[in-house]
């Protein structure tokens, strides 16, 4: 009786595991079903055309297996999204579902005028990439979490360097900024994108911008033909694809400011809320963003039906809570909020030093420092990343506490 009891028990134990693992499975590939689900009739043959939830389903999960760390956009360490994404889709092939076919696979990319960053086959095997996420893990162990402190070594395109550093702030939770610095070939011309995003009530807006908003801004029609257009298109575009999805990116939002340096010789810059960018030229500090400040935006929130505190020994903020008029997410505010970028073009010519992005913990509304001060700071640092990094050492050295992400830009 004892025996019997005893094989009842571990196979008892072994079912709840089972169970476990396999919720713990869906809960890991719920993001990938909700994306890949609308392809599912396209694959199996059962329509002969994608939808369009199928195409931007497809392009999230391209997008999801660039694993990004909080101060990169490339791919250093995606093996672990890639290894994800293939199960997933492997678990869904596996289920009650029709067989895929390889013609529908083959003709998925051109269909949706993209390329897949993630395999899909009629006999899925994803233990390559079990393999290969060994193998990285062995090499350079595998990052986890936003870190409290990070720094992007200086890199050089033609004339130009660029790089970046970011500290946790004092806060208690987790660090809430995301930044882009990089180089990328598009449609011939060479592009520099330069960002900051500077959460709040969480990081998770911040890091979706991160992941998506450049590449939301590239894939406008008008991009090269009237970029200004392209770029506001974009950025209400993105904000309501996060608004949609509010419950997985939860209540809270982000500002933004974005550089997109084109061939060397253009800058255009668009921002919401307060990360701010400036230009040194001959010396002197130009601000190419624009604080968008509640009490400097109350007739528009007021119109809307909002109200703009005014405490004493407060900050001014929208409905008393939030301290930007304009920001991206932050749902619950939206009807007073705006993301409507302010957005500014600047020839790039033999006057232009360097240029900065950073988070409001470097400015603080001028309290912590001014644009020139900022300037006159890092002007004789030749490093952009040492330079970034020395920004904040002193805007900690005057007291801010908050997490403050910087990019230098610099021109030789």
């Amino acid at each position: 009786m004892k025996i019997h009891r005893a094989i009842i028990l571990v196979t008892l134990l072994a079912l709840i595991k089972t169970a476990v693992s396999q919720l713990q499975s869906i809960e890991q590939c719920r993001e990938v079903f909700d994306s890949f689900m609308p392809c599912m009739g396209f694959v199996e043959g059962i329509f002969e055309q994608p939808s369009p939830q199928c195409c931007r389903g497809v392009s999230h999960l391209n997008n999801v297996v660039k694993f990004k760390t909080p101060g990169s956009r490339k791919n250093e360490q995606g093996t672990g999204q890639l290894e994800r994404v293939c199960e997933c889709i492997e678990m869904m092939g596996k289920s009650d579902h029709l067989p895929f076919l390889a013609s529908a696979i083959n003709n998925l990319p051109p269909l949706c005028s993209l390329s897949l960053s993630f395999p899909i086959s009629v006999g899925m095997d994803c233990s390559q990439f079990r393999n290969m996420k060994e193998l990285d893990a062995e090499k350079a162990g595998i990052c986890g979490a936003a870190p409290d402190m990070g720094r992007g070594k200086s890199k050089m395109w033609k004339n130009i360097t660029h790089g970046f550093h970011f500290i946790k702030g004092k806060s208690n939770h987790p660090m809430e900024d995301y930044v882009v610095s990089e180089f990328k070939k598009v449609d011939g011309h060479e592009l520099g994108l330069f960002a900051i995003f500077d959460g709040h009530l969480g990081h998770d807006v911040a890091k979706y911008l991160q992941t998506n908003l450049f590449d939301n801004i590239l894939q406008e029609k008008e991009f090269w033909s009237d970029t200004e257009s392209a770029i506001r298109s974009a950025y209400r575009s993105t904000d309501a694809v996060i608004l949609q999805q509010s419950l997985k990116l939860g209540k809270g939002g982000s500002t933004a400011v974005t550089g997109i340096l084109i061939d060397g010789q253009k800058l255009v810059v668009a921002n919401v809320g307060d990360s701010r960018a400036v230009m040194s030229k001959n010396g002197v500090a130009h601000q190419l963003s624009v604080d968008h400040e509640p009490s400097k935006e109350r007739k528009d929130i007021e119109k809307r039906g909002g109200f703009v505190s005014n405490i004493p020994g407060d900050v001014p903020r929208v409905d008393g809570q939030l301290a930007v008029a304009r920001a991206f997410g932050d749902k619950s505010l939206k009807i007073h909020l705006s993301s409507e970028p302010d957005i500014t073009h600047q020839a790039i010519d033999e006057q232009t030093e360097f240029i900065v992005f950073a988070s409001d913990g470097i400015w603080k509304a001028s309290l912590v420092m001014s644009n020139q001060e900022a300037v006159d700071v890092i002007k004789s640092v030749k490093d952009p990343q040492a330079a970034a990094k020395h920004l904040i050492e002193v805007a900690i050295s005057k007291k801010s506490k908050d997490d403050i992400s910087c990019i230098v830009v610099k021109f030789h």
